[in-house]
């Protein structure tokens, strides 16, 4: 893992990893992305961003039921922007195909909830843990 990644982990291996999956399939797209591919990799982030929409915002949510986390309800919030981000994301496809802009579209949107949610929100649960010696077996 490189030191760029390392500064998505909030210290709590199930949900670390999750993070990592998404920071990759990210840079999968850019990837794509520059090499002229980008239409070509939207359906596979949307089906990642279905399960990730599943398992991950599950998970986390768990986490901070579990530990009692007092911004629980306003980061419930901001998942389920996320996930309307998701779905809006699906219609726009549905209604006007895969595109390239469309790919660049998601690709900055993706990259603006790494920085500000995961780097942000995330962040201050690995905190609140540290802060009050919380220790978290997942």
């Amino acid at each position: 893992m490189n030191n760029y990644a390392k500064r998505f982990l909030i210290g709590v291996k199930v949900i670390d990893n999750q993070h990592l999956s998404l920071f990759e399939s990210i840079n999968k797209l850019a990837k794509q992305i520059s090499r002229g591919c980008g239409k070509d990799e939207i359906a596979n982030i949307v089906h990642f961003l279905d399960k990730y929409c599943i398992q991950h915002l599950a998970s986390e949510e768990e986490l901070m039921i579990q530990i009692g986390y007092p911004e629980l309800e306003t980061h419930k919030l901001k998942h389920s922007l996320f996930i309307e981000y998701v779905k809006s994301l699906k219609k726009e496809i549905k209604s006007d195909g895969y595109s390239d802009i469309l790919a660049h579209k998601t690709h900055n949107h993706l990259v603006h909830w790494l920085l500000d949610h995961i780097l942000g929100d995330d962040k201050l649960i690995g905190t609140f843990l540290e802060k009050n010696s919380i220790s978290v077996d997942k």
